[in-house]
């Protein structure tokens, strides 16, 4: 029954993406075209050309690869961060629960619903993607907790073959651009047993993955997305060099793989599991990251860590209501809550999150347009507000922890399961997103 509830679960999730798609269409802003998502670097390439790419806001997946994730799938030799292991579940016990478990641990590790090229034809332009080796698949796999169906060459090889044919040159934009979108993916964790030779033998599967052409050299933070984009689409490959001396690994893999470090890359895990807590992070974060006058990639998480106490209360054990509006509520911190701090001379990041849709994306893709909030169209910017539970057994969802509804907008709780409670802005007479919408609906 559980697995029958997650596979829902996935289903509503790619609804509601194409929901999202709908929602999109309505915005009339000229700088955003039809396929704006897909575009975006392209159909914004008179502002965003000559900066570097470290200075251009983009749309981020976190934990990319988990879209293929299979369930009861938990290698104790490189497992990571599964808040219980069907595998290690003691019989008979593991006869009556562990299918239930199973499919319980792939709703808590799942981040995304649809694969890398989906992914970035919603708009994400950097991908986060942690590593398996699997001693008993004999390759690399994307994990979190559990292992991707899919190897990661595999999946990189559809990724390039997505860009060749999205963004051939034969395609020209609205602008009259041919397409120069920049893809950069950060391996940024590596799981099992890995020294040189293998991380070697990984980056050579990488690099193979990708035709000729697609990989771009030489980058750094300070590179500007016109020189990174010379000749067409690019893959920029970020590496955790932790340990590890690129260098050393031959002249292809040296001028193909930026590590972290020289890079100039920065992303701090927040580990929070609420909404404001994570807020107030991403707060001090950013505060830090204005200081700092060297050209950092910064990306932003706009993710909460959930733990067993947090989703076990869901009866569908999924991190995707788990999290509710939280996409929403992050999206517009960076877009009205930074500008009131800061005002235009704000710096821009990365904004990285689960279930990234398309409207989220074009919300942060045209911050690079540098115009106040308000002064484009978006569909619906109704604000944000927070809600938590209270009373007996925590029951009731009526505590506000913040209510920054626009005016004319009221909040409304989108219901309490076991602990979840949300809380979103919406207008009872709107056309375009309305108080009815479920739970998990996207109102930008």
């Amino acid at each position: 029954m559980k697995s029958s509830i997650a596979a829902l679960a996935f289903v509503l999730g790619l609804a509601t993406l194409a929901q999202s798609r709908l929602l999109l269409q309505q915005v009339t802003n000229p700088d955003m075209p039809q396929g704006f998502t897909t575009f975006w670097m392209t159909d914004l390439w008179s502002y965003i050309s000559n900066k570097p790419v470290s200075s251009i806001w983009m749309p981020g997946t976190h934990d990319s690869g988990t879209w293929d994730l299979q369930a009861d799938t938990i290698d104790s030799s490189y497992a990571n961060d599964c808040p219980v292991d069907p595998n290690n579940l003691p019989l008979p016990l593991d006869a009556v629960v562990g299918s239930t478990i199973a499919a319980y641990e792939r709703g808590w590790s799942v981040a995304q619903v649809v694969d890398l090229p989906g992914q970035v034809a919603a708009g994400s332009r950097y991908l986060d993607l942690r590593v398996a080796y699997s001693p008993a698949q004999g390759g690399y796999y994307f994990t979190h907790c559990l292992t991707s169906v899919n190897s990661v060459p595999q999946q990189l090889q559809s990724l390039s073959a997505y860009l060749a044919s999205t963004y051939a040159p034969s395609v020209t934009r609205p602008n009259g651009h041919t397409p120069k979108e920049v893809i950069f993916l950060n391996f940024y964790q590596f799981y099992g047993t890995w020294d040189l030779a293998r991380h070697t033998d990984f980056m050579s599967q990488v690099l193979a993955a990708f035709q000729p052409g697609q990989i771009a050299t030489g980058v750094t933070a300070a590179s500007t997305l016109e020189s990174v984009a010379q000749g067409g689409p690019k893959v920029v490959f970020i590496y955790n060099d932790e340990g590890i001396d690129i260098s050393t690994m031959g002249p292809q893999v040296a001028a193909s793989f930026a590590g972290q470090s020289t890079f100039g890359f920065d992303r701090q895990w927040a580990d929070k599991d609420t909404a404001a807590d994570l807020i107030n992070f991403d707060n001090g974060q950013y505060a830090s990251y204005m200081a700092n006058p060297a050209p950092t990639f910064k990306v932003m998480e706009g993710v909460m860590t959930e733990g067993t106490s947090d989703i076990e209360g869901d009866p569908l054990g999924t991190l995707m209501s788990w999290e509710g509006n939280l996409g929403q509520t992050m999206t517009l911190w960076a877009y009205s809550d930074l500008n009131t701090a800061y005002g235009p001379s704000r710096k821009p990041f990365v904004l990285m999150l689960d279930f990234l849709n398309p409207i989220q994306a074009a919300v942060i893709a045209s911050m690079n347009i540098n115009a106040a909030p308000g002064s484009m169209p978006i569909a619906g910017y109704y604000g944000s507000c927070s809600a938590s539970s209270s009373g007996f057994l925590g029951l009731s969802c009526n505590n506000i922890n913040w209510n920054n509804c626009a005016p004319g907008y009221t909040r409304v709780y989108t219901g309490n399961t076991g602990g979840n409670c949300g809380c979103k802005c919406c207008n009872p007479d709107a056309s375009d997103c309305g108080c009815d919408l479920t739970p998990g609906s996207y109102c930008l």
